[in-house]
């Protein structure tokens, strides 16, 4: 991830929309992974949970932010792609990096407030042992509603438009070989 920002960054002829999308994303992973694999790694190792609940929060918001970042750019590159193709003559196709980058900015701003009720109710809890996070079976309703946020309308994006996508090339196959059959 960290050689993609680097060289998606340092070269101009690798400025364009769908690396923006792609150093956006390396971006998320690479936050990601950074707080994730020392603090799990930790976790793994203790067997209970010793932070307290400011830092359970503080960890949380921030791994799901940059979660929803990377769901979110994944959504948004999947709608890039499908106006890009299924639409190539529409005013759509003024892309730039520049609104691509606004694009990736918005994105980050969304997946920070999109948050903050969860990092509201998030509290530790004690079972056996202390953890860190959202007491599933007391809070259903709320881990029903910040997965379908979260995980399936982006999903529910991507799905959408690829099948567009397909579609969209599947019907210009069938063009193009009856237009060869008539030639």
């Amino acid at each position: 991830n960290s050689a993609v920002i680097y060289v998606a960054i340092r070269k101009k002829k690798y400025r364009n929309v769908t690396n923006c999308y792609v150093i956006n994303l390396a971006l998320a992973d690479l936050l990601f992974l950074t707080l994730a694999i020392p603090y799990t790694t930790y976790l793994g190792l203790v067997n209970t949970y010793p932070f307290g609940e400011t830092i359970c929060k503080i960890y949380m918001y921030l791994a799901y932010v940059f979660l929803l970042a990377t769901c979110n750019t994944l959504a948004a590159m999947s709608i890039d792609r499908c106006f890009y193709i299924v639409l190539p003559n529409s005013k759509l196709q003024r892309r730039t990096p520049q609104t691509a980058f606004i694009i990736c900015i918005i994105l980050w701003a969304s997946s920070l407030a999109l948050i903050i009720p969860y990092h509201v109710i998030l509290h530790t809890f004690t079972s056996n042992s202390s953890t860190c996070g959202l007491n599933d079976q007391k809070n259903f309703a709320i881990c029903f509603l910040i997965f379908c946020s979260y995980y399936a309308l982006p999903l529910f994006i991507i799905i959408v438009c690829y099948t567009k996508l397909a579609m969209h090339v599947i019907q210009s196959n069938r063009l193009i070989a009856v237009h060869m059959n008539t030639v």
